[in-house]
């Protein structure tokens, strides 16, 4: 699951990850749901990756049109560019 934080990240080490997960998150999730994913913040280790801003490149070919992603598609949980 990808969960967006806009400030500062919570520590997982005090528990306030945790918290923030279980109080913020949980409720947004459909009811069928909510065990699974409060029993996996409990006993599972919290993993986090940070992105990045990468500028996009310029096309290497010459009359080449990109248009939205094609320009600089990266997957969410890299944080970065392997353009």
């Amino acid at each position: 699951m990808l969960v967006d934080f806009l400030g500062p990240l919570p520590s997982t080490g005090n528990g306030e990850m945790q918290a923030y997960l279980k109080d913020k998150v949980s409720p947004q999730l459909p009811a069928m749901f909510r065990p699974a994913f409060n029993k996996a913040v409990d006993e599972n280790e919290i993993k986090s990756m940070p992105n990045r801003f990468c500028p996009a490149r310029e096309p290497l070919k010459k009359g080449a049109l990109l248009i939205g992603d094609a320009l600089n598609m990266r997957h969410p949980l890299t944080g970065r560019s392997y353009i």
